[in-house]
């Protein structure tokens, strides 16, 4: 160990001092069960649900991109009218 008292050793993760706890809540992606990919076809029909999915994620992506410039503008522009 580096330090004997440090808050959390940097090798294992062990803290004598506290604990930290981490829950990770996904959503479900796909509301369909999904068929099994076997031939040609089948492959073929999920390349292009993927694509599909891709893109609505990327455009989902960009628009959460745009509020949260929106958001961090109006955040700042509340800061400098508290401070001024």
């Amino acid at each position: 160990y580096e330090d004997l008292d440090a808050f959390m050793c940097n090798e294992c993760g062990y803290s004598k001092y506290g604990r930290l706890e981490a829950t990770l809540h996904t959503a479900r992606g796909v509301c369909k069960p999904c068929a099994p990919v076997g031939d040609e076809d089948s492959s073929r029909a999920a390349l292009v649900a993927l694509e599909s999915l891709t893109a609505d994620a990327k455009r989902r992506a960009e628009r959460l991109r745009g509020e949260q410039q929106q958001l961090m503008a109006l955040h700042e522009g509340g800061e400098a009218s508290l401070s001024g």
